[in-house]
């Protein structure tokens, strides 16, 4: 991870304290301890929002694309994918905006602070979000800081939630890679 540290360990009670600091900051948090957990949780995505999906190793690693299109979601996503999972939004004048958008964490700081490639900072100053993400969050992007790089000031830095969104931090304690 070139925008990272290096990674930390986790135990049970650094996790606890990363999900309260998330939380007063304004995001939901939710602690999924395994596979069945993430597929439990997708399901009760509903299915008649439009479902944008990051270019995310997490999302695909989980398989989350494939079990939102068992469920029939919408799915719109920013890479060009398989043809029998919908459309990328690139091929869309006008993207759709979704109701729900799912990604990854690249980083994440104990101090709560989120690094999401998948939105750039001029995006956030622009405040244009959909109504709710979900950002999914390995161990393995839990870190002390993020390192000064070049590049890192034009991805997205969230310090706390975004006043008009729903946003679920979503921590896979079980995920190293």
């Amino acid at each position: 991870m070139a925008e990272t540290k290096e990674c930390i360990q986790l135990n049970s009670e650094l996790i606890d304290r990363l999900s309260y600091t998330l939380k007063e900051k304004g995001f939901k948090t939710l602690i999924l301890n395994d596979e069945e957990q993430v597929i439990e949780y997708i399901h009760r995505i509903p299915n008649d929002v439009i479902i944008g999906l990051g270019d995310s190793i997490t999302t695909c690693t989980l398989k989350i694309r494939n079990i939102l299109a068992r469920k029939g979601s919408l799915i719109f996503y920013g890479w060009n994918g398989d043809v029998h999972y919908n459309r990328s939004l690139e091929t869309f004048e006008d993207h759709p905006v979704p109701g729900y958008f799912l990604t990854r964490v690249n980083a994440i700081t104990l101090r709560g602070n989120l690094l999401i490639r998948d939105y750039s900072r001029k995006a956030i100053m622009e405040n244009r979000f959909p109504r709710n993400i979900v950002a999914f969050a390995g161990c393995n992007r839990i870190v002390e800081e993020f390192r000064n790089e070049p590049g890192i000031n034009k991805y997205g830095i969230f310090k706390e939630k975004p006043a008009s969104v729903d946003f679920t931090v979503v921590l896979l304690p079980y995920i190293t890679y």
